[in-house]
């Protein structure tokens, strides 16, 4: 059986990005894709280098603009636009490697239990090929999300295929005015499917300066309901003590930014005791968080 794949790209001001990423698209071995592109109200010629594109048939090419809003809530738009049982999400400055979409595909296949299966995962690497986060010696993997980040602590972003029939039960939550949350709000609502870890490399990926990676304390800090939403997740989805320990400290280090009260921080945490021990090593990291973005600033 062949399966249809969406390529879902949400851009913002890219255009001079996009023709890499796209010319990755039309080079790859597995073939039935489509490319949908949601352009987060970009300014610069964006829409024009679509459209050409598009005149250029090589691949179905969807685009849609919305105002500027965001980078997850352009992914919650694609998600309601998407028709094909799978999807796939990469960045405007990354790029895929010539088979990479292809071996997700094939590994797909072999799964027996498809309903139970959320994302085959593959890698990202650098434009050197050096892996982003840590590569799994294994061949393959099959866990849930929380084994995948806790138990064997696999780090960096990853590529992920998605079985949209699972992933289109949910959404990235949204918050009035704040324009950034971090994926991992979305990722940590399926740890009750499996993923299927491939030690492939899949995405080749650009880390620029004006880039959301590159700007994650100041996005962190300026969208802080978001950020307090995901700590708040993540200690709760945690499974060991390091991982309890790490999201309650930046639970109550963000919590400091949004101006709240000790007492209110510690009322909140869910051992008091955790609470008080650790709220001095959140102060210390909101204390430095503060002269870092003081000093990048100026």
């Amino acid at each position: 059986m062949e399966y249809r794949v969406t390529i879902l790209t949400a851009t913002y001001n890219r255009s001079h990005l996009l023709k890499r990423l796209y010319l990755s698209i039309i080079s790859q071995s597995y073939k039935d894709i489509e490319w949908l592109v949601i352009d987060d109200g970009s300014t610069d010629d964006t829409e024009d280098l679509i459209q050409q594109l598009i005149l250029e048939k090589a691949i179905e090419i969807k685009y849609y603009k919305q105002s500027n809003k965001g980078k997850h809530i352009a992914l919650n738009y694609g998600f309601n636009l998407n028709n094909n049982s799978l999807l796939i999400i990469i960045d405007s400055d990354d790029e895929f490697t010539p088979y990479g979409l292809g071996a997700l595909i094939a590994c797909w296949k072999c799964q027996k239990e498809k309903s139970s299966v959320a994302a085959i995962v593959g890698n990202d690497i650098n434009r050197d090929g050096k892996i982003i986060g840590k590569r799994l010696r294994k061949e393959s993997l099959k866990c849930t999300y929380r084994d995948f980040v806790q138990k064997y602590r696999i780090s960096g972003d990853k590529a992920f295929l998605w079985n949209f029939e699972i992933l289109n039960q949910f959404r990235f939550p949204e918050f009035s005015g704040e324009k950034f949350i971090s994926e991992i709000a979305l990722w940590e609502k399926l740890n009750s499917y499996f993923l299927v870890y491939l030690n492939t490399d899949v995405f080749k990926v650009e880390y620029l300066t004006t880039g959301l990676s590159s700007n994650s304390l100041k996005l962190r800090v300026s969208n802080i309901q978001g950020t307090l939403y995901c700590y708040s997740n993540s200690l709760v989805n945690s499974s060991t003590f390091y991982f309890r320990y790490k999201n309650l400290i930046n639970l109550m280090r963000f919590s400091i930014h949004n101006n709240e009260s000790l007492r209110d921080i510690i009322k909140k945490t869910p051992n008091k005791f955790d609470g008080i021990l650790l709220y001095s090593i959140s102060y210390i990291l909101y204390f430095l968080d503060k002269n870092h973005l003081k000093l990048k600033k100026g």
